[in-house]
């Protein structure tokens, strides 16, 4: 792999998890 695929990878990795923490704030389960 180049880092070039890395680096997308880890910000597509870096938007799910905010995106996730995001859901979990709003419902607050």
């Amino acid at each position: 792999m180049r880092c070039v695929e890395c680096v997308l990878l880890y910000i597509l990795y870096i938007q799910s998890v905010s995106k996730m923490q995001h859901l979990f704030h709003t419902f607050n389960i």
